[in-house]
């Protein structure tokens, strides 16, 4: 089943919406959850800077010379059954269709 993400609130912007980062590591096969910090906006960008975020070095700190890959998602997509899916799915092809980095036992 694929989310149907038309069902979120049409009227909130999307950069409004709470957020959660995600660490997944290629070498535990798994996907950290920590929670957004958005205390320090970026200089000249959009969106908040998350390496200040001491949450994400408590957690990579978890990880010594691990190989992985950091990304945001819409707190509420990830909660969700099917969002949590589709976005493991995404981590599981490395961005590159067909490509299976983590094998099939991920989060199992």
């Amino acid at each position: 089943m694929v989310l149907d993400l038309s069902k979120l609130n049409p009227k909130e912007d999307p950069k409004d919406r709470p957020k959660v980062l995600l660490l997944a590591c290629y070498d535990c096969k798994s996907v950290d959850e920590i929670p957004y910090d958005d205390r320090y906006l970026r200089d000249n960008k959009p969106g908040h800077d998350q390496n200040r975020n001491p949450f994400l070095h408590a957690m990579v700190e978890r990880h010594p010379n691990h190989r992985g890959m950091l990304a945001d998602a819409d707190l509420v997509v990830w909660q969700h059954p099917d969002g949590k899916k589709q976005i493991v799915e995404q981590f599981q092809k490395g961005g590159s269709p067909g490509l299976d980095v983590f094998g099939t036992n991920l989060l199992s």
